[in-house]
Parts: C-alpha cells; sequence; structure tokens
C-alpha cells in the first residue's frame, strides 16, 4: 500500500495483466463492500490495483492503512472461494465495413484475412478486468496472440459508441462516441452504459464476454448500423435529453448570452468510480462551497460553472445571488454586484457576468440551488460522459434555467472579517502558482521526477480543460515520464507523460491512467489548479500529509463559519454595498 496524496491510497500487487492478481484484487474491493470502512468515499479496481479514495477530515490515513491490513488478513489474501460469482454476457458484433474500418488493415499487418481475425476474435473468452478511460469502458484480455496489434499512430478524434477495439493484447468496447486510439474491428448494438440501470454498466469488473458474429463482414461503405441487431437493452437511446425540471422548481432565468464553457455543477458523483465514472463536479469545490454558505445553501448545492467569460441572462422570478471563484465584473441593470455578497435581485432584471479579470473559473449561486434532475446522485455535468446538468452539456442561448424554493430569500451578509478568512485565496496576477504535494511511492523510477518536478517551474498549456490542467516543461526539465500499468489515479494526481509535460487531474478526470505519477496536489490546493489561466507559471512544493490535512481542516472551517446564524439585513441596505450593511465589531 502506498499514499496518492492526502485522500487516497492505492493498494497494489505484482504488476501483471493476470487473472488471479485480478481476482485478488476485485475480492478486496468485495470484501470492503460487505465490510465497509467508515470515510471510504470510492474504490477504483484495476489490473493489479485498488485504489481507496477516502475524506481526510472523517478518518486518518494510518487508521485506514490498519483497516485495509485487516481486511487482507482476514481473508487470507483473498484466495479462489472468496471471488464473488461471475456471469457471461454475449456481445453480438458487426465486423468490417463503416462498423469495423480497422479490420483489413488489421488483417494485412497480421498476415491473415479479415474473416480469420474475426474467428480469432469470436472463439476467445474474455474477463472484465476493470472499467476505465470513460464510463462502462471495459478493459478486457486476453486477445489471441495472432491478434496483437498495437494502438494507431494518431488516436481518432472520435469513436463512434459501440465500437469494439484491439490494443496490444486487449480488447474494449466504446460506451459513447469519443477520441480514441484503439483499432477498430466492429460494433455492436449493446448499450455498455446507461445512467438508468442499475448498475449503470453493462458489464463489471470480473464478468466474461463473448462476442459473436451477428453478419458477415460488410464491404467497405456499406451502411453497417443498419446490419446491427436489435437488442431490449437498446430501446432508449444514449443520447441526453433534458428531463423535465424537478417538482417545485421555480423558472429562474433565461440564458441571452454563454460563455465558452457554462455549465451546470455540484460537489459531483461519489462512489461509481467502478463503473469508470468520473466524479465531475466543480473544478474549485472549495468556490462552491463558499457560495453555499454564503447563501445559506446546503453543501454541495449545484451552480452555474463559468470559464474565463460568464453571460448575460434576464431573470424571471426574484432571487438571491451570489458570486465567487475567480474575479470578474458583474451587474444587474447596470448596478455592480460584488463578489462574495448575497445579492438580492427582482424579477425582469438584467444580469449581466463579464470575462475574468483572474482565475479561469467563477461561480454563479442562487438561493435554492439550480434545480436539474438528478442523475446517479448528482447534478453535475458531465460533458464527455452527457450526463447531467442541462441535458449533459453546456448551457447555451435559449436555455430556461430553474432554481430551487429556498427556505426564504436569504439577504443575511457575511461578516467582512468572516469573508476575508474565507476567502484567503491568492490567486496570482504576475506571479507564480504555489502548489503543494505530496511525493508518491509507486512503480517505476519516480523519485528522480519527484525531484525534478519540485524543482522546475512549469507554465500552464492552452489545451487545458475541466479533465486536467496540462502543463509545459522548459527545454531543460529533467522529467523522464513514462507508462506504468494502468491503475486507479485520483484528482491532484500529476501525471508525467513520456513527453514529460505534466498533467494535473481535474474534476472530469478519467478513473484510472498509464502515466506515472510522482506526485498530487493536496485537497487543499486543488482549487488552485481549477483557476489557473494559459500562460500561467506554475511550481510545486513538497509538503507532509499531516499539513496537508491541517491546511484542509482550516479551509473547511473558515467556510463552515459563514454559515453560522447572523442577523438578517434589510434588502435596500444590501444593496447599497458590503461594508454597509455590516457590524464594525466582532
Amino acid at each position: 500500500m502506498h499514499a496518492m496524496g492526502d485522500a487516497a491510497l492505492l493498494v497494489r500487487w505484482p504488476d501483471a495483466i493476470d487473472p488471479a492478481t485480478n481476482a485478488r484484487v476485485l475480492a478486496l474491493l468485495a470484501a470492503l463492500d460487505r465490510q465497509p470502512i467508515a470515510g471510504i468515499v470510492d474504490l477504483v479496481p484495476a489490473y493489479a490495483s485498488l485504489l481507496v479514495i477516502f475524506d481526510p477530515l472523517r478518518m486518518t490515513a494510518s487508521a485506514l492503512r490498519r483497516g485495509m491490513r485487516a481486511r487482507l488478513v482476514a481473508f487470507g489474501q483473498f484466495p479462489d472461494s472468496a471471488i464473488s460469482a461471475t456471469t457471461t454476457v454475449e456481445i453480438p458484433m458487426l465486423y468490417g465495413g463503416m462498423a469495423g474500418p480497422d479490420l483489413a488493415d488489421v488483417a494485412r499487418e497480421l498476415g491473415i484475412t479479415p474473416a480469420e481475425v474475426v474467428r480469432r476474435h469470436t472463439m476467445a473468452d474474455y474477463r472484465v478486468y476493470f472499467l476505465g478511460f470513460i464510463a462502462g469502458f471495459p478493459y478486457m484480455g486476453s486477445v489471441d496472440a495472432a491478434l496483437l496489434v498495437p494502438r494507431l499512430a494518431t488516436p481518432r478524434t472520435r469513436v463512434p459508441a459501440g465500437s469494439v477495439g484491439l490494443a496490444d493484447a486487449q480488447t474494449g468496447i466504446y460506451p459513447q462516441a469519443s477520441p480514441g486510439g484503439w483499432r477498430i474491428i466492429g460494433r455492436t448494438a449493446r448499450r455498455m452504459f446507461d445512467p438508468a440501470r442499475d448498475p449503470p454498466a453493462l458489464l463489471r469488473p470480473g464478468d466474461h464476454v463473448r462476442f459473436t458474429a451477428s453478419a458477415p463482414a460488410a464491404a467497405p461503405g456499406e451502411a453497417a448500423e443498419s446490419l446491427v441487431p436489435d437488442h431490449p437493452d437498446d430501446a432508449r437511446s444514449y443520447a441526453a435529453v433534458a428531463p423535465e425540471p424537478p417538482a417545485g422548481a421555480i423558472p429562474w432565468m433565461r440564458v441571452l448570452e454563454a460563455g465558452p464553457l457554462t455549465t451546470v455543477q455540484d460537489g459531483g458523483r461519489v462512489g461509481w468510480g467502478r463503473y469508470g465514472l468520473s466524479p465531475s463536479g466543480a473544478a474549485d469545490g472549495e468556490a462552491l462551497l463558499l457560495g453555499d454558505a454564503l447563501l445559506g445553501n446546503p453543501p454541495d448545492t449545484a451552480a452555474l460553472e463559468m470559464t474565463m467569460r460568464g453571460g448575460v441572462f434576464t431573470v424571471d422570478a426574484p432571487c438571491v445571488i451570489a458570486l465567487t471563484g475567480g474575479w470578474c465584473d458583474a451587474d444587474v441593470d447596470g448596478r455592480v454586484v460584488q463578489h462574495g455578497v448575497p445579492t438580492p435581485i427582482t424579477g425582469g432584471a438584467r444580469l449581466t457576468v463579464g470575462p475574468l479579470r483572474t482565475g479561469a473559473r467563477a461561480y454563479l449561486h442562487v438561493a435554492g440551488g439550480i434545480a436539474v434532475a438528478p442523475v446517479l446522485g448528482s447534478r453535475a455535468t458531465d460533458a464527455r460522459a452527457g450526463l447531467g446538468g442541462v441535458a449533459g452539456r453546456a448551457v447555451v442561448v435559449g436555455d430556461t434555467l430553474w432554481r430551487g424554493r429556498a427556505p426564504q430569500l436569504s439577504t443575511r451578509v457575511a461578516h467582512p472579517r468572516r469573508l476575508a478568512v474565507a476567502w484567503r485565496r491568492a490567486v496570482p496576477a504576475d506571479s507564480v502558482w504555489l502548489v503543494r504535494v505530496l511525493p508518491c511511492i509507486a512503480p517505476g523510477d519516480v523519485a528522480a521526477d519527484f525531484t525534478a518536478l519540485t524543482g522546475t517551474t512549469f507554465h500552464v498549456d492552452p489545451r487545458s480543460d475541466r479533465m486536467g490542467v496540462r502543463l509545459r516543461s522548459p527545454a531543460d526539465a529533467a522529467l523522464m515520464g513514462g507508462q506504468i500499468l494502468s491503475a486507479g489515479v485520483p484528482r491532484g494526481a500529476v501525471q508525467v507523460p513520456p513527453d514529460g509535460n505534466p498533467i494535473v487531474l481535474l474534476a472530469e478526470h478519467q478513473t484510472t491512467g498509464g502515466y506515472r505519477v510522482p506526485a498530487v496536489v493536496i485537497s487543499p490546493d486543488q482549487w488552485q489548479v481549477a483557476q489557473m489561466r494559459p500562460g500561467d507559471a506554475v511550481r510545486f512544493v513538497r509538503t507532509t500529509q499531516r499539513a496537508a490535512v491541517l491546511a484542509l481542516r482550516e479551509r473547511r472551517a473558515a467556510i463552515a463559519a459563514l454559515a453560522d446564524p447572523l442577523p438578517p439585513v434589510a434588502p435596500d441596505r444590501l444593496m447599497r454595498g458590503f461594508c454597509e450593511a455590516c457590524d464594525d465589531g466582532e
């Protein structure tokens, strides 16, 4: 076992893509399901490891280690008798043609016919080792030795849903359209991931899969989709549609202009890592909690996350709002909206949120929260999986957003000193982000990478997104990076690919990864990663587990203090400004 930051622990067996090793991983997963350890929030199995994500404010890392060791001893390292029964799932396939554009090339490279590729692919029994990459994507093995082919040199920008591919000794199925570099030999109509199903993934770790050829390989240019047979699981389209707003919700405001990426976010989806589903949620989770505290909303209430620029909205119903996160100019019918101040708005007003002056993401909160139907326990938008928020996508012009009913239209205001404590977040303008990290004792020579990581100044690459912030290394950087056997990765993990340019995983990160991880950004500093802008300079600073937990506890306590009851303030006084509405003493 070794730490993966201040909030995760990786239990690892010797690296191997081996059914016996994977069986032990899944047996430990089953044991933790039967006898949960309080404080664990998610479990992510892989080939030869189990990532245990926990809440460091509810339990210590040492207590978790003791609990994990007790599970391992109690079950005798999990013999085969401890493994839960698995099922065999049949996947009907159409091979070749438009459904399998790489089939002919694969056959040519291997020196066999396309029909022989299909025969060998369908005669094997595949084990589902784990789900990762995207929600419901199964990593299966082992492929017949005669079918071993490498990934594409240049990944496709879009692989259709249901595509089945080969990569080295693995085969996998794309649950939804996404970029990908596997060699696509066919397609199935079976839905691999359905949030309305329990469990949402068709396949689970430990299951077995048999592919069946439903029709002869299609000729190039043939309409392959029409030849894929229907299945009861395929009745509903995977494309997200806007659900009806929850009962009791109030039409809140209409979108007149939208920024480049504005999404509904809350605290994210917890507990679905074993199905390959990203937690998603607010990139700057601290800003989300701050807005909730200011308005008296429950923690993790849904808000609008606005990237680099806000938008223009017509407010249809009276409300109280607050802005947190990155700083930007905002006004209601020309009256300035101050950050961190609950602000009442009357129906019919026009709210304008301009470009961000500092930081990369601002949050627009409303008392009662944004009301959208929860998906798998969260209202967060996961655009890659097409889940949550407004039809699983970014907000666009013409959308109507709804809000929940607040107990009362709160107009209370936090005391300036309290707000100052909660807002102690240094957003550098021309200086360098200083981000604290913990080293990882992981496979591969990562000690040298950690030393190089903490001794180098990096710059944020414009290709950064909600999955991760990409950093550019200077030409003389000593980072080597490299690949490892895929394992679970937590938020904040600093992955270093072979090109030596680190990627710091953010809210929508994939649950598993195959790059070396020399360090993990500690929980109380992850908001900084969310606020980094292209071109910003970044330096990593080593810290300790104790310092990380103390800092997290301090930050949470400061935000929680804002939610303490305070005397209400009349709306007319509130609109005059923050300081005028508060006492001078405390």
